[in-house]
């Protein structure tokens, strides 16, 4: 994958969206490309994860227990919670298509977050929004 492609998909991301462009250059850089296969699992419910993940193509399922609580296609970010504080994983993340995503590492989101305290503000508001989704779908 071109640098200039990780860029474009870092950006498309609702939680990189306003990173300048030297922190998409770095987050770029440094993040780690990874393809899984149809039905491959990415990672399980309750282990340690210290990671988040953008899908650049394809569809993940993710799973608490044996139910499917979301789809997540791109330009969908995942994993934030453990890339920010590394407690076991709340859910298993399996791929439904053939998938290719960047992986931004703990230490990086951190370096990141340090330069951009607005990235921190977004992933805040993303993990509001899922928690106000799993409360409806409780609640339904």
């Amino acid at each position: 994958m071109l640098l200039v492609e990780r860029i474009l998909a870092l950006q498309a991301t609702e939680i990189l969206k306003d990173l300048p462009q030297t922190g998409l250059a770095t987050l770029a850089n440094f993040s780690r490309v990874v393809e899984i296969a149809a039905g491959e699992t990415l990672f399980r419910e309750g282990e340690t994860g210290r990671s988040l993940y953008v899908v650049v193509d394809g569809e993940v399922g993710v799973y608490v227990g044996d139910r499917q609580v979301a789809k997540l296609a791109a330009p969908s970010v995942l994993g934030e919670m453990a890339a920010l504080d590394p407690e076991p994983r709340s859910a298993t993340v399996r791929s439904l298509s053939d998938t290719l995503l960047l992986e931004i590492s703990d230490a990086l989101l951190n370096r990141i977050i340090d330069d951009n305290p607005d990235v921190a503000r977004a992933i805040i508001r993303l993990l509001c929004r899922r928690l106000r989704d799993a409360n409806r779908r409780l609640a339904g």
